[in-house]
């Protein structure tokens, strides 16, 4: 397995440390705007509902669903402070 480095935007994230986090991924049933946001989330560090919605042009409860599924899923953690709810890797 190739273990360079990846970067996009600035960001530099080794492909060692994601090939773990991929693997998880396959092992459980996502759908496709799932997907988009675990990547979301690899690149960025963190997303929320609104975020969510603006990125996969899709309503509010729909983003709700797919990020709590993917918290029961033990994917991504929620986390809250004073500005609101968002949501990170593990």
């Amino acid at each position: 397995m190739f273990l360079g480095t990846w970067s996009l935007s600035k960001i530099r994230i080794t492909i060692k440390e994601l090939y773990g986090r991929i693997k998880i991924i396959r092992d459980v049933s996502i759908n496709l705007r799932q997907e988009k946001i675990i990547r979301y989330l690899i690149i960025n560090k963190q997303i929320d509902n609104e975020v969510c919605q603006k990125e996969y042009h899709c309503i509010k409860r729909i983003a709700t669903r797919d990020l709590t599924n993917l918290v029961k899923k033990n994917i991504i953690e929620k986390r809250v402070d004073k500005k609101g709810t968002y949501y990170i890797l593990p």
